[in-house]
């Protein structure tokens, strides 16, 4: 008898600790994800008047949208497990599809996608604040952080490790897939790409690994990328062939990034003069703290002042072959895509050049990427091509 009390009792409290428990707890069967913890849903009303200054978003929320905070098991640059998060947003709707949603660079850790807040839209930075309209359009929206941000915020970036972006990207995904599974949603199984600026190239990256051998849980059908840097030798070269540039906080990131992942024994001042190689160091500029316009305050636009001559002399010349040996393994300028992709940049772009963007598009044609359109922006800057991209990217997906 008193084991027949006792297996009672513990079946009992079985179904009462699943019955009391909420949507932020793991399951230990899935592989990839670790947590999936709701952080609040917008019907298509709440969509509709916070865009409500703009028609042309407004009229794209059509389904009420359910947030989620991710939490997944990837690996970090040198192969080491880690834990990273990310953003899901999913449409109360049938069978919908999966988009992968890449931001553009943020220097604020706090503009992570996971730190996406439904409750406070208007605050959202980016991206983040069309991701839930998105979602309403009909699309499961999938945004990781990327290392350096949300659960992995004590690590350092690995700005523009193209590898390293595919690699926690595509993880996001099968963590979604269980996700999705966990919670009986069952989606089209057709997935698209779309990012902007850094977002562009970590679509490309995530392009590059599928032609590498990389799978995916869902069937790839459709990508664009916007205002994205793909040849790194080409833009650095251009950059530093300028007198003055407006994206010197991007590309000193980039630098920055490069000698604590590659060199962590080279010193800041072998590439920046002094003042702005201690100024990195000892305000901690890249900490994530400091906005892109703060950064660019505390930086100099013109490249002599910015950089060491004899670093300049070196890039634009024979020198420097080990970093450019990293630009080169990082770069995606010779990548084979066999899905349609579109292309997209700004004639005017300030911080991404054109130049090397049309070299790059040629080269990507002649690896065999003959579903590419290439689409030039006229008077396009950096910024403002981006709205142009957004819209026209969700309709050309709602057409494939």
């Amino acid at each position: 008898m008193g084991r027949f009390r006792y297996l009672i009792t513990t079946a009992l409290l079985a179904v009462l600790a699943i019955s009391c428990s909420d949507n932020s707890i793991s399951d230990p069967q899935y592989q990839y994800l670790v947590d999936a913890q709701s952080i609040g849903s917008l019907s298509s009303a709440d969509l509709r008047s916070v865009y409500a200054d703009t028609p042309q978003f407004a009229n794209l929320a059509s389904s009420t949208v359910d947030s989620w905070r991710v939490v997944y098991n990837t690996r970090d640059v040198n192969g080491n497990e880690i834990q990273a998060s990310g953003l899901v947003i999913i449409p109360r709707r049938a069978t919908p599809s999966v988009l992968s949603l890449h931001r553009g660079t943020t220097f604020i850790t706090t503009e992570a996608p996971s730190q996406f807040n439904p409750s406070q839209l208007n605050n959202n930075a980016g991206w983040l604040y069309l991701a839930p309209l998105i979602g309403s359009f009909g699309y499961i929206v999938a945004m990781p952080d990327l290392i350096g941000y949300g659960a992995t915020s004590g690590s350092e970036h690995p700005f523009f490790v193209t590898g390293s972006d595919a690699r926690v990207s595509i993880d996001f995904l099968y963590a979604l897939e269980e996700l999705l599974d966990r919670e009986e949603i069952i989606p089209s199984g057709r997935l698209f790409f779309t990012g902007y600026s850094q977002g562009g190239s970590t679509v490309m990256a995530i392009l590059k690994a599928l032609q590498d051998g990389e799978t995916l849980p869902f069937t790839p059908v459709a990508a664009t990328s916007g205002g994205g840097a793909y040849d790194l030798n080409a833009i650095a070269s251009h950059l530093l062939n300028e007198e003055t540039i407006a994206g010197a906080a991007h590309i000193s990131l980039l630098l920055t990034s490069y000698l604590r992942t590659y060199f962590p024994e080279r010193n800041l001042n072998t590439i920046f003069n002094e003042t702005y190689a201690n100024r990195i160091t000892n305000e901690n500029l890249f900490g994530g703290t400091f906005s892109f316009e703060q950064i660019t305050a505390r930086l100099n636009a013109t490249i002599r002042e910015l950089f060491r001559e004899e670093f300049i002399q070196a890039m634009l010349g024979d020198g420097e072959t080990e970093l450019k040996a990293r630009l080169r393994e990082n770069s995606l300028h010779e990548v084979r895509v066999n899905i349609p992709l579109r292309v997209y940049h700004g004639d005017a772009d300030e911080i991404i050049p054109i130049e090397p963007t049309r070299a790059a598009v040629q080269s990507l044609i002649g690896a065999g990427s003959s579903q590419l359109n290439f689409i030039e922006v006229p008077g396009g800057t950096h910024f403002t091509t981006a709205l142009e991209f957004g819209g026209a990217s969700l309709t050309w997906f709602a057409f494939q």
